[in-house]
């Protein structure tokens, strides 16, 4: 891996962004931190992947109109985005169409990039605007992380939304930010 993409990983795990003196680490040191990260993870969520497709498989036997409501009630939305990995895309759309974007946009923040693009591709464009617009107000920095994997129309509607003055310049630091900011920003002006 390069130190980009290293600092890439390392934001995604911890979903933040990252001291500054990370980003002065040589590459060898990242790679340590990385391993040392992705052991603390693998250890604190053991045994917790067997339990969410098991989850999982429990939901095909359960209405869609009951998940739902059982969704909304009691599952956070770490868990929620845990167990989505685990469902058919199929299922997750017969779910999230119904499912409230605030709902929806908090599950986003716990999930995989790529994944979360999957599935706004999937729900009905509607929803995925109103999604995309709570997450460029409320979370401007997943945006900068999910921009590169949406679609085109996706990416369209986020330049119409985005501020970039929402963006705060201390989540500026990783290069991969910092490269899907400017394009945003000439984007906003261009179109």
């Amino acid at each position: 891996m390069t130190k980009k993409a290293l600092l890439a990983h390392l934001e995604s795990v911890a979903n933040t962004t990252l001291p500054d003196r990370f980003y002065g680490l040589k590459e060898n040191e990242l790679k340590d931190l990385v391993t040392y990260a992705d052991n603390i993870v693998a250890f604190q969520s053991a045994g917790l992947d067997k339990l969410f497709k098991s989850i999982s498989l429990t939901m095909k036997y359960i209405p869609n109109f009951a998940l739902v409501s059982l969704t909304k009630r009691f599952l956070e939305p770490p868990l929620a985005a845990r167990v989505t990995q685990k469902l058919t895309m199929k299922q997750v759309t017969a779910v999230g169409n119904d499912l409230t974007a605030d709902y929806l946009a908090e599950v986003c923040l716990y999930q995989d990039n790529q994944l979360s693009a999957d599935i706004f591709a999937a729900l009905k464009p509607r929803h995925a605007e109103d999604i995309l617009s709570l997450l460029c107000e409320q979370h401007p920095t997943k945006i900068l992380d999910l921009y590169p994997k949406l679609t085109g129309t996706q990416q369209r509607w986020v330049l119409k939304t985005l501020s970039p003055q929402s963006v705060s310049k201390a989540d500026l630091v990783s290069a991969s930010r910092k490269e899907v900011f400017q394009q945003i920003c000439q984007g906003r002006k261009g179109g």
